[in-house]
């Protein structure tokens, strides 16, 4: 082996991605890579544009393997995901990978999209940010229900390149 491998990227939409690889597990000849990749609009916003109110929110899905990538792409920027969730189950919305121009406001609405049930910002720019919701979180809900998260950054004035996060829900336990 001369060292050096090629990955493929099937690339959907044009724009820049960004790349992550990990050695997984190595023995003395074969390592096993594996990698992520996630786009970034240079402008216009990330691939979930249009997406600035309930009425135009996603699905993220729940789970470990389901995030979904966002950016601010203008100082007014704000991004809606909905899901649905039990009553008797508790669950983590995570903000992660949160770049150097980004400081995540998360705030958790009722399945009507108006009534604010929780509101989080934390860590500052750059920092990550997670809100438990759901049975014995003390963010309770009455009923199972879509419920919607709205982000927005807290500073206005960054916004475009290095203002990107990455969304995740995980349902972390059963309820009491």
């Amino acid at each position: 082996r001369s060292g050096r491998d090629h990955l493929g990227l099937v690339a959907p939409y044009t724009g820049w991605y960004i790349l992550r690889a990990s050695i997984v597990a190595t023995t003395l000849d074969v390592a096993t890579c594996t990698v992520s990749a996630r786009y970034e609009r240079t402008s216009g916003g990330d691939v979930h544009e249009p997406d600035d109110g309930p009425e135009q929110a996603h699905f993220p899905g729940v789970g470990a393997g389901a995030l979904t990538y966002h950016s601010f792409h203008r100082g007014t920027d704000e991004d809606w995901l909905r899901m649905y969730a039990l009553d008797s189950r508790t669950y983590r919305f995570l903000v992660s990978e949160v770049g150097p121009n980004a400081d995540p406001v998360v705030e958790l609405y009722a399945g009507d999209g108006t009534t604010l049930l929780s509101t989080l910002n934390e860590n500052g720019v750059g920092g990550n940010e997670q809100l438990d919701f759901g049975s014995g979180t003390g963010v309770e809900l009455q009923e199972s229900q879509w419920v919607y998260v709205r982000l927005t950054n807290a500073r206005p004035d960054l916004f475009g390149s290095g203002a990107e996060y990455t969304a995740s829900l995980v349902q972390t336990g059963s309820g009491a």
